[in-house]
């Protein structure tokens, strides 16, 4: 028979709640801070910032822009997207003519009603609760964000990106936060996508020259092994008469 929760695990789990339900109401709408009023975590990072990861968010901020808000409390401190805002720090330093154009108006912010120093469990629940209720991005979206970022050098890699190489399919896993499943058949239906827009571009004559010769050397083997049969086997006669036919046509035609 499971224990029931204590007053105070059943007071934390009530606060988690409502941490939850003002979550999910303000993640619709967002307004805009400038960095330098976006301060650090009152009680630090519950993990140190990776310097790799931070500057691979620079560079696909650069790219797309901030894909996620940050989030803050109520005073502007910053609650969740501790490697996000890093990246922008950084990005105000190496690039400050992009950053003032891109973030002219500020840094696109979700407000909530708490205090970070006043209810650091409540802020730690915020930084929890964000990952769990990211915004659901369509693979229209995601496809859109790999071609912009295949424009910037980023490539489809089989297996570990060597020195120099950038992987579109890590990139775009850090950037929505997915998993290496998901992102691979968005991509393979990306590479279809684009070869059913390359059916349809003009095809040149020597393409189809090479293509009616293959079809027309095709189509003689299967006359030739139809000719083995009987004559009284009607239904070979009539597929026969069939090949001839496409033969002929085929012949006619001028690319």
């Amino acid at each position: 028979m499971a224990r029931r929760p204590t007053p105070l695990k059943r007071q934390r789990n009530q606060k988690a709640e409502e941490i939850r339900a003002q979550y999910t109401e303000v993640a619709g709408s967002k307004e805009r801070l400038p960095l330098s009023q976006i301060p650090a975590r009152v009680h630090g990072d519950t993990r140190e910032l990776n310097e790799q990861h931070v500057h691979e968010l620079m560079e696909s901020i650069e790219i797309l822009g901030l894909i996620s808000p940050l989030s803050v409390d109520r005073e502007g401190t910053l609650l969740a997207g501790g490697h996000r805002r890093a990246a922008l720090v950084l990005l105000a330093k190496q690039n400050p003519d992009y950053f003032a154009e891109q973030f002219a108006e500020g840094i696109p912010v979700y407000r909530l009603s708490i205090l970070a120093e006043e209810a650091p469990i409540e802020a730690l629940q915020v930084e929890i609760e964000e990952n769990t209720q990211r915004r659901n991005y369509s693979a229209v979206e995601i496809r859109q964000a790999a071609r912009r970022l295949e424009k910037a050098g980023y490539e489809k890699l089989k297996g570990r990106p060597k020195e120099g190489q950038k992987s579109l399919k890590q990139a775009l896993q850090r950037i929505f936060k997915l998993s290496d499943r998901r992102i691979q058949m968005i991509l393979n239906e990306d590479t279809q996508a684009r070869s059913l827009d390359a059916s349809d571009r003009p095809v040149n004559k020597k393409t189809l020259r090479s293509a009616q010769r293959k079809a027309v050397k095709s189509l003689t083997s299967i006359e030739d092994q139809l000719q083995r049969f009987s004559e009284s086997d009607q239904q070979h006669q009539d597929a026969l008469v069939k090949v001839r036919d496409a033969l002929m046509a085929l012949q006619q035609l001028e690319p």
